[in-house]
């Protein structure tokens, strides 16, 4: 599955209408930039909520989610992340922990926001107990939780489930996943069952 998003590779404006949406594009992602800037995302799982930025790759350290073997950074309240080139040949990278998600979201007022990064080598495939093997990259489980993704690159995770993206929510009406990717690319995730790229359920 692949969400592509060509606006801000415009190699020649051909008319008014265009110059304002290329350089709507440019300056909305010069703002995002400048409102995250100045406060480093030190990709220590026990950084779970705020707004940061991320100016080089990095690997997520420390334990991270204890819900489940699985792991990853236990979002709680709202984590935003952008990274600082908005290039998506060079975007900012992303790894998992060894045999761990990224992000694990488990509230229905709990949300993930990234931006410009690029999220790699998570992997959950090697454990057999729900919700362990569930979501390579992202999970959000049965309490709900929000996922906004834009201009990012998800790519070479694994998981029984949902190898880049897992989001689940079960129980009363008012428990909701809600995912939104904008210009975004799910590419050679890996699952073993449904859902390489993605995997939503309500």
């Amino acid at each position: 599955m692949s969400l592509s998003e060509k606006k801000l590779r415009c190699p020649r404006v051909k008319n008014l209408y265009t110059t304002i949406y290329y350089y709507y594009y440019i300056i909305l992602a010069s703002v995002i930039l400048h409102v995250a800037y100045g406060v480093e995302w030190n990709c220590a799982a026990s950084t779970n909520t705020g707004t940061f930025t991320r100016s080089s790759d990095c690997t997520i350290s420390g334990t991270g989610n204890t819900n489940d073997q699985g792991g990853g950074v236990d979002v709680t309240g709202t984590l935003e992340i952008t990274g600082s080139s908005t290039d998506m040949q060079n975007l900012v990278t992303i790894s998992a922990a060894s045999n761990k998600r990224h992000f694990y979201v488990n509230g229905a007022s709990d949300k993930l926001v990234l931006r410009y990064v690029k999220l790699v080598g998570g992997d959950v495939s090697s454990y057999s107990s729900s919700p362990d093997r569930y979501g390579g990259s992202i999970l959000i489980y049965t309490n709900g939780g929000e996922l906004q993704m834009y201009f990012c690159i998800v790519s070479g995770n694994k998981g029984d489930w949902g190898g880049g993206i897992f989001a689940f929510a079960v129980g009363t009406s008012s428990i909701k996943v809600k995912v939104k990717i904008e210009g975004s690319i799910l590419e050679n995730n890996d699952c073993s069952d449904q859902g390489g790229a993605m995997y939503i359920e309500e």
